[in-house]
This record gives C-alpha cells, structure tokens and sequence, in this order.
C-alpha cells in the first residue's frame, strides 16, 4: 500500500489553516505523511517524485483547488478533498479542536 501524503493549500484563510492544521496532526498520528505545495512549485528536492510514487491527497480549503491544481501541474493526479464540501463555511468556521477532530474523522472514513 502507498503511502498516503497530504498537500493542503494551506493559504491565509480559516479553510487553508485548517487543510494546514489537519495535515499536521495525521503526520502526527502516523496517519500520513504531509508535503508543502510550495516546494511542490518549485521542485525543490524530492517532492514531485515523492507526490507521483505515493498515494497524493489534494486538501483544499475551497473550490478554487490550489493544492490540486499545483499537484496537477506536476503530471500527479491526487485524490482530492475541499473542506467546503465537508460543511467549512470560508472566513466563518473556527480554526478549533472540534472542528479538527470532526473534520480528521470524516476524512479518515473518506480515505
């Protein structure tokens, strides 16, 4: 089985720190491993052919898709999940621990 490796968007907004803080703690967790799109862009290392050889997770913030987009860019096509359609409502759902462990468990089940 692949290794599973989270690239959240991780932008500015309460939707992309959350992608940020989910990842975190399923790397935590031994879940999964996670991955930055910056590096990502910019070929730094070995973080496209890590993306192309594991099982890559886009996690977006919302529907404009920068993680998936960035990971497609690179000729990997992830699985991809947008925390809006998982019930985030950008610039009003709290960055918090219940809505971590909430959103860690669907996308668990999801996976």
């Amino acid at each position: 089985m692949k290794q599973k490796l989270f690239f959240p968007c991780a932008c500015g907004s309460n939707a992309g720190m959350l992608t940020y803080e989910i990842s975190k703690k399923l790397k935590e967790s031994g879940f999964s491993d996670m991955e930055s799109v910056a590096k990502l862009s910019v070929e730094i290392g070995a973080t496209v052919n890590n993306a192309k050889i594991s099982e890559s997770i886009a996690l977006d913030g919302c529907k404009i898709c920068c993680a998936k987009k960035a990971l497609e860019s690179k000729g990997v096509n992830p699985k991809s999940i947008v925390l809006t359609d998982l019930g985030v409502i950008k610039g009003k759902t709290p960055v918090s621990q219940e809505v971590l462990e909430d959103l860690i468990k669907r996308i668990k089940e999801n996976l």
